[in-house]
């Protein structure tokens, strides 16, 4: 009898999009993730996720999506359906222990909902540009060396991490980066590696990593 090992199902990716306002309300998303999927991720399918609050869970069984990331922009609160959404999605992710990754709001969302605590930054200092950072982990057993510098877009600071792990802070002592593998498949980033092309060594494996060694329903 020939044996041989199950197939990992296909990688199925969501990503969460920002609203805009004007002229009317639209879901978004930036071109720089289709590059970002593209370089970094070209094994997986992905898509759009739209702002339909508690039907997401539904929307997302329909098309099979065993992952997920929670992205960036609009402020925490900012709009009722994105936080619906979301929140929605991080359930659905933690009830199935599907890899969950959060960019810079996401990242901050994620942290809220683990009990970790949140201050709004001065606006000079993060918004739009680099600063240094002191990883103090290296999750997934990345190889590739650490950052030392990243990108900085977000207007919140998180103070304390909650129930998640921290592994990376800026100078001042704020969470840049956090993970839980435990009970369940989450990683969380201030930064945005989408943003700078080619992608940093480190955001590549780390992502790689967490994505395709993480076991997917």
């Amino acid at each position: 009898m020939n044996m041989t090992a199950a197939k990992a199902p296909k990688l199925k990716i969501g990503i969460t999009t920002r609203i805009s306002d004007s002229p009317e309300l639209r879901d978004c998303l930036a071109h720089d993730w289709s590059l970002f999927f593209e370089n970094i991720l070209p094994e997986a399918d992905w898509m759009m996720l739209p702002n339909i609050g508690e039907k997401i869970a539904d929307y997302a069984d329909s098309w099979g999506l065993n992952a997920f990331i929670i992205n960036g922009g609009n402020d925490l609160g900012e709009f009722e359906a994105r936080e619906k959404t979301e929140l929605r999605i991080i359930e659905l992710s933690l009830a199935r222990k599907l890899p969950l990754l959060g960019i810079c709001r996401g990242f901050q969302l994620i942290c809220q909902y683990f009990d970790g605590t949140l201050k709004r930054a001065a606006p000079a200092e993060h918004p739009v540009r680099t600063h240094k950072i002191n990883c103090t982990d290296t999750p997934f057993m990345i190889t590739a060396p650490l950052p030392t510098e990243v990108n900085s877009y977000h207007d919140w600071l998180v103070k304390s991490a909650g129930n998640l792990t921290s592994f990376a802070r800026d100078s001042a002592g704020n969470i840049e980066g956090v993970y839980q593998q435990t009970d369940a498949n989450i990683l969380g980033l201030a930064w945005h590696p989408e943003r700078w092309s080619p992608a940093a060594d480190f955001d590549r494996e780390l992502l790689r990593r967490f994505f395709l060694d993480t076991p997917t329903a």
